[in-house]
């Protein structure tokens, strides 16, 4: 489940990503909510392991550069999207959400996104020497 572990790179972004896609699954599956500490992530994009990994010290090098501004972006939207779906969620509308978790929803197409950012980020990332 997403929580706030320590997100080291991108590999780990990515996974923490895939976690919450498969937390938003289940609860619709199980027809249940989501947990307190899920809702206030799901909020606070800088309270969720990616989004702390993005303040961290960690990125510090790339915060001027368009994959970090690109990725932050994404990293919001994707809060937005997951925000719809945790409010269906929450009012017991679990058809709905599992619609707007279908292949061809805003989700997915953000998630996707973000995915792509996470990598794009890292590819820079990678050959960037810090200052």
């Amino acid at each position: 489940m997403p929580d706030v572990e320590t997100v080291l790179n991108a590999k780990a972004a990515i996974s923490r990503h895939i976690q919450w896609k498969i937390t938003l699954q289940v609860a619709i599956s199980m027809q249940e909510p989501l947990t307190v500490d899920h809702i206030r992530q799901i909020r606070h994009s800088r309270e969720c392991a990616i989004g702390k990994w993005l303040d961290s010290p960690l990125t510090l090098s790339m915060r001027g550069t368009a994959q970090y501004a690109d990725l932050m972006r994404k990293h919001i939207e994707f809060h937005r999207e997951m925000e719809r779906i945790a409010d269906l969620i929450a009012d017991g509308e679990f058809e709905l959400a599992a619609r707007g978790i279908s292949p061809s929803s805003g989700f997915m197409r953000g998630s996707k996104a973000l995915a792509n950012a996470v990598m794009a980020y890292d590819a820079v990332a990678a050959i960037t020497v810090p200052a």
